[in-house]
């Protein structure tokens, strides 16, 4: 099997494995929102943000650095094995610990509670980082996919039948609980080689060398995301951080999802092809061009459809989120092209300045966010769009610097060459959403509109899938008929 058609299958597990995680997660999400009030949904936004944080530390960038790595012996994971559980444990203890401190700071009491039981999924996470990361270096997304699915599946299962006897956001915590402790149990029934607890100075050195790097990255961008969070919800109430975490898991979130996939997927990938330059950029050129289009077009059909999904999805409570999720779309498409530039420092081993890079971009960020969220809510929504631009120029300028081929101003053609036609097909589809008032009716024809308009520009960019996508057009207009 060729590179080419080894990374799209690839892909195409990665996507299976991500829709199966978050996809599953966020429908639970909806049914949520539907039966809390955004107050309440802020508890879990701020809950998952804390994980999220705690999951980064336990991991510690070792998964990176498996990854990456060139030669790797059994010893080199059961080193990452080893780091990751001590680290969990001692993250889980001081995550116990602040609880009753971020809970009594946001005045909401039963906060303490949700994040130590689900701080649960810390320890549970860490057996699960040497094996992902072996079938990642794999390419072995299938494994994952499977592991994904069942454990979103029973985890889903758990968690709706606890929703609809009444338990609320404990809900979802169970199902966090579950969906965690069942996909580390499949990941480890699915490699040939158990990591045990092991520890090489020689191994933990060279991991820790890079991925410690990687970790404060991590750490910077997780404590920024916490620590405004905690100001949104201090300065305009929890009713707004609720909105505001239901409106970035619409927006930014669902596209971050692809990007996550990508950076799993292509990191393996171009590590493989590393030493040829000149065919690693004319191969990430190839990459960037197509996620520029996914980008440009998925976050605009999320803001044209916001109207009718929202309301349709969460109810009518989450009106005031249309505009929000609208404004956040902005952000959302630069983040995909932002992860394969951050692909290329880190296959190069540049991760102090990866690190030097996020420093920069949370002083920029930092400044941003003083300056607008004592404006007005609004105008920090538009900051976050702002923010986005200038990682995208900071990562695409130094990544210029390590290969000289992928050009900056090339990836700034990329986009304009497709932004316009981008729009149109946007602009299209949220005129056809006018037209409704039932939004069911309005986002069924969205939706066609969308897929058609699609495939006439794909048609266009790409000549030679024009009888395929011939055929498919006649399917969609056989439909709205």
């Amino acid at each position: 099997m060729s590179n080419s058609s080894k990374f799209s299958k690839g892909l195409g597990w990665g996507v299976i494995d991500n829709f199966s995680g978050t996809g599953i997660n966020f429908i639970v999400g909806i049914l949520l929102a539907r039966a809390l009030s955004p107050k309440d949904f802020s508890i879990i936004g701020v809950s998952l943000l804390l994980i999220t944080i705690s999951n980064i530390i336990s991991d510690g960038g070792i998964s990176t650095a498996l990854v990456r790595k060139t030669k790797i012996s059994q010893v080199d994971y059961n080193t990452g094995f080893t780091l990751n559980v001590i680290t969990s444990v001692v993250v889980y203890i001081i995550l116990f610990s602040i609880a009753p401190l971020l809970s009594k700071g946001l005045n909401i009491p039963v906060l303490t509670d949700v994040v130590r039981w689900l701080g649960i999924i810390i320890f549970i996470s860490a057996f699960s980082i040497v094996p992902k990361a072996q079938l990642t270096r794999a390419i072995n997304f299938k494994t994952q996919a499977v592991a994904a699915s069942s454990s979103s599946i029973l985890g889903a299962i758990v968690g709706l039948l606890l929703l609809y006897q009444g338990y609320g956001v404990w809900s979802f915590v169970v199902q966090q609980i579950v969906r965690q402790t069942t996909y580390t149990l499949v990941l480890w029934s699915s490699i040939q080689q158990l990591p045990s607890l092991q520890l090489s100075k020689d191994s933990a050195r060279n991991l820790f060398s890079f991925g410690s790097r990687i970790l404060l990255s991590g750490l910077i961008d997780a404590f920024y995301n916490n620590v405004y969070f905690y100001f949104i919800g201090k300065i305009y109430g929890g009713h707004h951080l609720g909105l505001y975490s239901r409106s970035d898991q619409f927006s930014v979130g669902l596209v971050a999802n692809f990007a996550l996939v990508l950076q799993k997927v292509s990191l393996p990938a171009l590590a493989k092809i590393k030493h040829d330059r000149v065919y690693f950029s004319i191969r990430f050129q190839h990459l960037y061009n197509k996620t520029t289009i996914f980008a440009l077009l998925f976050s605009g059909f999320i803001a044209a459809t916001s109207d009718h999904f929202i309301v349709l999805l969460i109810g009518a409570q989450w009106e005031e989120s249309i505009v929000i999720v609208k404004i956040l779309s902005i952000s959302a498409l630069f983040q995909p092209l932002i992860v394969l530039y951050q692909n290329v420092i880190q296959v190069y081993g540049k991760s102090q300045q990866y690190l030097n890079i996020e420093i920069a971009r949370k002083t920029i960020a930092a400044i941003l966010f003083v300056l607008s969220i004592t404006i007005s809510f609004e105008t920090l929504l538009y900051s976050f769009s702002l923010l986005a631009l200038c990682s995208w120029l900071i990562y695409g300028y130094f990544t210029q610097r390590i290969i000289e081929q992928i050009e900056l101003l090339q990836g700034a053609k990329s986009i304009l060459m497709h932004v316009i036609p981008s729009f149109i097909v946007c602009a299209i589809v949220y005129y056809v959403g006018l037209l409704y008032t039932s939004h069911w009716l309005g986002l069924i024809y969205q939706t066609l509109t969308f897929s058609a308009l699609l495939l006439i520009y794909i048609a266009i960019i790409l000549p030679q899938r024009r009888k395929q996508i011939l055929s498919k057009l006649r399917c969609l207009t056989s439909c709205v008929r």
